[in-house]
């Protein structure tokens, strides 16, 4: 469901995830001294869980959870690394956000059923956790690349707010 605007946006401004606001991991950063995958395949052994087949880093959820990446709190909230926030970008985010006339949106080719227990999009539940929001959060889709998935949902945001001009 698309969340209703009440803004009247003449800008537009999209954010990535992945690499842009938030440094997050890649499959071979260190973790606990040994690469991410390895880490998280350890942490399932040492919870006597078994190991999980691997089809691609990016199209999982458990690459932006712990053990690989953030931590939980005693009450159980998710607390992410607070060196992985691009701080120079974070600001901006809030600065846009707070403007009238500005459509803040988020549009990563991380796949829509990338879900946390709740029914929370896990880069959301990061994003969150940073203090970033976003008026709407775009999500990829399976067999479409990533910046075809974008472009359309530009060209989708263009035709839904024609005032838009930067």
């Amino acid at each position: 469901m698309v969340k209703p605007i009440v803004k009247k946006p003449v800008r537009l401004k999209v954010w990535d995830c992945d690499g842009t606001l938030v440094f997050t991991p890649h499959e071979n950063t260190l973790v606990d001294g040994v690469p991410a995958r390895q880490r998280y395949d350890q942490w399932l052994e040492e919870g006597g869980l078994p190991t999980r087949k691997w089809q691609g880093w990016w199209g999982r959820r458990e690459t932006l959870m712990p053990p690989i990446f953030g931590k939980y709190g005693e009450d159980g909230v998710f607390i992410p690394p607070p060196e992985a926030l691009n701080a120079s970008l974070a600001p901006l985010v809030r600065k846009y956000q707070a403007e009238p006339d500005t459509l803040n949106v988020l549009m990563t080719g991380r796949h829509l059923k990338m879900v946390v227990p709740g029914g929370e999009h896990v880069c959301k539940m990061v994003l969150d956790a940073y203090g970033l929001a976003f008026d709407r959060y775009y999500y990829g889709s399976a067999g479409q690349p990533t910046l075809t998935f974008k472009l359309s949902a530009i060209q989708s945001l263009l035709r839904e707010f024609p005032a838009i001009r930067d």
